[in-house]
């Protein structure tokens, strides 16, 4: 019989950061995901071949709902008695590695995808930051995406470098370099929807559109560009969270009345707004791993992103991209104009960053170094 692997995220959106890996896992376990009740936890568990189980979780503090979450996990956990029980996201990972201490769960793996207690002060701050330890100490494994979350989860005393481990590189899993293959994605519908022109030098931004993302920065350069009478283009795909760190009103405004400022929303398939763009900018205060860095690099496209835990683990300066100082719009100008006005150092950049992400991301093999690892703790 298989052991029972249990993989758990507060809301099904994130579970996509295990794409794929799932189906691989399955071959040696029974697989099974939980997190809060949505069609997106039905769709994912139905495209991996593995189980599921709905159990509501609240992103936010909130201590009524998060004990009736935590005696529902225990009475999981004591019913189907996993395994391994591998916990991700901040409340989730809390909620699950209690219950499972607290039943005796022979594996319990924390992967730690970001800081963020970071974004945050004061009393919310100490609170995420006791969330943090909790987990760590209820977990007999850590695992961190980034070599630099390693560094500041013991800095801050939250769990010894003894205990923690990064896999490979870095990331969660990698990017598939098949799928953000340049030679299988076409640009041609969103060059035609947004006006683009071959003289355009178009830059994306891709992720949540909020203020700690760097986005009310990226606008400010971008419109200095645009004063300056480059032919600057910023497509912002991603939604907004308008009660969690919402963009200031003038920075909407700005938004809405620029021509060359888009806003295109959500969008499942993010590869034809990459392609049709030169650059890639994430500009952001605080980031675990920079996801759509590597996605953008397998597209063949450079990246500017902060110098920040997450962000400088992926880019190599001058190899892939460049890095900017966080929440600093000169540096971050700087680096826009840089690969604007330097032609030699921009397609020398664009030359190599397919074959970096490939040599240090590719999905297959991050996934292989994760199922030796987790093979590893099972012996």
């Amino acid at each position: 019989m298989k052991k029972k692997f249990f993989i758990t995220t507060t809301i099904p959106t994130t579970l996509g950061f295990f794409g794929g890996q799932c189906k691989t896992l399955k071959e040696g376990y029974d697989v099974c995901a939980i997190s809060s009740p949505h069609k997106e936890l039905i769709v994912f568990a139905q495209q991996e071949g593995i189980r599921y189980k709905a159990l509501k979780m609240k992103r936010d503090i909130s201590f009524f709902n998060d004990l009736c979450a935590l005696f529902k996990w225990i009475w999981l956990l004591s019913i189907e008695r996993p395994y391994v029980v591998h916990a991700n996201t901040p409340k989730a990972s809390l909620l699950a590695l209690v219950a499972a201490w607290l039943t005796f769960r022979p594996v319990r793996i924390y992967m730690c995808h970001g800081l963020r207690y970071q974004g945050c002060t004061g009393m919310k701050r100490r609170i995420l930051i006791v969330m943090e330890r909790i987990s760590c100490f209820c977990a007999n494994h850590v695992i961190c995406v980034s070599k630099g979350v390693r560094e500041q989860f013991a800095k801050d005393g939250i769990c010894s470098l003894n205990k923690s481990k990064v896999i490979m590189y870095g990331s969660a899993n990698g990017v598939d370099t098949e799928y953000f293959n340049p030679e299988i994605v076409d640009d041609v519908i969103v060059k035609t929807q947004y006006g683009i022109k071959d003289n355009d030098f178009v830059c994306v931004f891709i992720g949540r559109i909020v203020r700690d993302k760097g986005v009310e920065e990226l606008v400010d350069v971008v419109m200095r560009l645009h004063n300056e009478r480059f032919p600057v283009k910023l497509l912002m795909v991603g939604g907004r969270e308008e009660k969690l760190d919402a963009l200031s009103a003038r920075t909407e405004q700005l938004i809405k009345d620029a021509e060359y400022i888009v806003d295109c929303g959500r969008q499942s398939d993010v590869r034809p707004f990459i392609k049709a763009s030169k650059l890639l900018v994430l500009p952001s205060y605080r980031e675990g791993f920079g996801q759509v860095l590597v996605e953008a690099n397998s597209l063949g496209i450079p990246v500017i992103a902060s110098r920040i835990i997450g962000c400088q683990n992926v880019v190599n300066e001058k190899v892939n991209g460049l890095l900017c100082e966080p929440r600093d719009k000169v540096s971050l100008y700087n680096c826009m104009f840089s690969l604007f006005s330097d032609s030699a150092l921009y397609n020398s950049i664009k030359l190599q960053c397919r074959q970096y992400t490939i040599s240090h991301f590719d999905r297959k093999t991050v996934t292989k170094a994760y199922m030796k690892y987790y093979a590893s703790l099972l012996q």
